[in-house]
């Protein structure tokens, strides 16, 4: 037994339990503690905004780092949420809503499976909810049997655990989930089920791993950036369509997600057109709400000159 993942899930079910309206007053505090007193990763926050941002003076760049904290606890308070809550819970609350499912199903008509490229901007530890999003009496046929949740495994075995547990915990059949997949395993995952519509849900904005070879640069948010392309790459060489999710926080509690077509056949375009056309909705998305991104990840730590 794992005493640290024990204790760790406890209380995290324990404080999940609370109505999310109490989780976020705890947010605010800790929003301030991280970022007054701690300083966490302060000077990444402001060297990522401030070269993300030139045009902006320093004092607006203090203001959306400011804003970014309090986002940042926020989501923090969602996913503790999310992983003590059930279907039922979810749906009362309906912290997310889809604007557009009748996109999904007219790829799912349409294509052999779909690839939804999301990104690391307002809240992405809540895609697991997917199933149960469409509050609407408008088709909507991604399930729990159909979609593939990918992710890049952390450096902590105990967190990586605990994280997994909790993106899994409103599923109905959470304990015989198979699609919940390290992107490196997703090839093979997605050769076995070819001969099905699947849905797979990669987060492109990450770094690339260090030993990828097959990596697209670009320039996003002023700055040469390293792609990390393997969502484009099989969706190439399947045909897959390819969509991007759009998510804007509409007021606290409450996301709305719209999905943006890139192609329907992902074999007729270059990967590197499938890169471009992400990080352009993506750089969209972050302008109009810019505090909501997160500006403490090491995006940019590869320099390229």
């Amino acid at each position: 037994m794992n005493i640290a993942k024990t204790c760790t899930q406890a209380i995290m079910k324990a404080f999940g339990s609370l109505p999310l309206n109490f989780l976020y007053a705890i947010g605010k505090g800790l929003a301030f503690i991280m970022e007054k007193i701690m300083r966490y990763r302060y000077a990444v926050i402001i060297t990522n905004l401030s070269r993300s941002f030139p045009e902006k003076k320093y004092d607006e760049i203090r203001e959306i780092a400011h804003s970014f904290y309090r986002h940042f606890a926020a989501i923090l308070a969602e996913a503790v949420w999310f992983g003590a809550s059930d279907t039922k819970r979810l749906r009362q609350q309906q912290l997310c809503s889809i604007r557009n499912p009748e996109l999904l199903d007219r790829l799912y008509k349409d294509a052999p499976s779909t690839m939804i490229m999301m990104a690391h901007n307002n809240n992405w530890e809540i895609v697991g909810g997917i199933p149960f999003y469409n509050y609407t009496d408008k088709p909507f046929p991604a399930t729990e049997k159909n979609c593939c949740v990918t992710y890049k495994r952390l450096t902590n075995a105990t967190w990586d655990a605990i994280m997994a547990d909790n993106r899994k915990a409103v599923l109905l059949d959470k304990d015989n989930f198979e699609g919940y997949l390290e992107s490196s395993q997703v090839m093979r995952y997605a050769v076995k089920h070819r001969s099905e519509h699947m849905f797979y849900l990669f987060i492109g904005d990450q770094s690339p791993y260090h030993n990828s070879v097959a990596n697209i640069d670009l320039v996003f948010l002023n700055q040469k950036t390293r792609t990390m392309s393997g969502a484009a790459t099989l969706a190439n060489r399947m045909g897959h369509a390819v969509v991007y999710l759009s998510c804007r926080r509409e007021s606290m509690g409450h996301y709305s997600w719209e999905f943006k077509e890139i192609c329907t056949d992902a074999s007729k375009v270059s990967v590197e057109y499938i890169m471009k056309m992400y990080y352009q909705l993506l750089e969209e998305d972050i302008k109009a709400q810019p505090a909501n991104y997160l500006w403490s990840h090491k995006r940019w730590k590869t320099i390229f000159e």
